[in-house]
């Protein structure tokens, strides 16, 4: 089979078709952890209704709120100083431009305090926790590890005077 007569399997052609978006919210504290599953359904529903597809999301938790928030919410002006946060990250057909419909709908939510709605890709882009490992100025200077040059020492076998003699060097009276 020549390269002109490949077909893309619909896999391919939904991958190249679509476009990823990440949206972060805040939900008011004024509902209670209970009812926090529903308001985060509704935006997932929102998202379905326009053939999103869901990839991710890290579930809502409450979180201080950097700075104070004001907000309307049935009629009564609150300042909020924390918040229910959490993102959901969908895929939605490029051809279709649904994304300022979900916009609309998610600034409706009489809860969401704030949100953010940015185009971002499928990978994972939390980076992983790296271990920091202090090197030594000798290390970084002669390309040696003092502690692996010391390995290696403590690696080979000694006898049992030249043990001696290393303690007897080390001991000060």
């Amino acid at each position: 089979m020549t390269q002109e007569e490949k077909t893309p399997t619909p896999r391919d052609t939904s991958l190249a078709d679509e476009r990823v978006y990440e949206l972060g919210y805040w939900i008011a504290p004024l509902i209670p952890e209970e009812g926090l599953i529903g308001e985060v359904q509704r935006l997932k529903t929102l998202i379905e209704e326009h053939q999103g597809e869901y990839i991710t999301e890290e579930s809502a938790r409450t979180r201080p709120i950097a700075y104070p928030i004001r907000a309307t919410i049935n009629g009564t002006n609150h300042l909020f100083t924390t918040g229910y946060f959490g993102w959901i990250k969908f895929a939605l057909p490029s051809e279709q431009n649904a994304i300022g419909l979900i916009e609309a709908g998610v600034k409706a939510h009489e809860h969401v305090i704030r949100f953010l709605l940015i185009r971002t890709v499928r990978e994972s882009t939390l980076a992983p926790k790296r271990i920091i490992e202090f090197r030594p100025t000798e290390e970084r200077t002669t390309g040696k590890s003092p502690v692996v040059e010391a390995r290696k020492v403590a690696a080979t076998p000694i006898s049992e005077a030249e043990l001696d003699k290393t303690i007897d060097d080390l001991v000060i009276e």
